[in-house]
């Protein structure tokens, strides 16, 4: 299973869909998270999804506002649960039913909270190998930024709370351990760990623990266009 979540403002441009497909054709994808493309989805033909074998599977639900989560695939999954921080699919994966959230949260440690409740939610009522992951927009220390204000120690904390509350061990990732810059000068400039991926491994033997850490997670530092 491969999976691709880009943070990607840029998806309504021409160039920056040729990127896409490129990414799609070389590493054959099988699901991919458009995340803050700040362009109504309508926006892109519905030529280009099928030209990528991509079928539209949800988006998350933000009432009034566009959605920022768009979630295609190209293996069958069930119906998307959906809030307005989180999108949460299962699929059949070599006899084994694997559950996926994507996330792009908010910016206040209040609407966090919400996102955090969601998430044990959906870890509590599917006890299956589960992956979770997407722009939290929260890190889990001060460890994981550099430059500005340390992070408030209550947003860190609920975080960490959550994942160990939830039993979610991190996924290392190659490239750089930072996913986001303000891409300010030297005085000002600021990195931090926002994309994050994370596995819930019930009922997984070691042997498919291994698997899950090895799986195959694309991420791309956020790029705005």
């Amino acid at each position: 299973m491969k999976v691709l979540y880009w943070n990607i403002r840029g998806v309504g441009n021409r160039p920056t869909r040729r990127t896409l497909r490129s990414i799609v054709h070389k590493y054959s994808l099988d699901i991919i998270c458009i995340a803050e493309p700040f362009v109504p989805l309508k926006r892109v033909h519905p030529y280009f999804w099928r030209s990528i074998s991509m079928n539209l599977l949800g988006v998350n639900d933000r009432g009034l506002q566009q959605p920022n989560l768009w979630i295609f695939h190209s293996v069958q999954a069930s119906s998307p649960k959906c809030s307005n921080q989180h999108v949460f699919v299962h699929f059949n994966l070599n006899g084994i039913t694997h559950g996926i959230s994507f996330v792009y949260a908010a910016t206040t440690v209040v609407e966090h909270r919400s996102l955090w409740l969601s998430l044990a939610h959906d870890c509590s009522i599917f006890a299956r190998p589960h992956l979770i992951l997407g722009d939290f927009n929260a890190v889990l220390g001060a460890h994981e930024k550099i430059g500005g204000i340390l992070p408030r120690c209550s947003s860190c904390e609920e975080f960490q709370a959550m994942v160990d509350t939830r039993g979610l061990l991190p996924i290392d990732t190659k490239g750089s351990p930072f996913t986001w810059t303000n891409g300010h000068g030297i005085s000002s400039h600021i990195e931090m760990l926002l994309i994050v991926v994370f596995v819930l491994p019930l009922g997984m033997t070691p042997g498919q623990l291994l698997i899950a850490q090895l799986l195959h997670v694309i991420l791309r530092t956020i790029i705005h266009f």
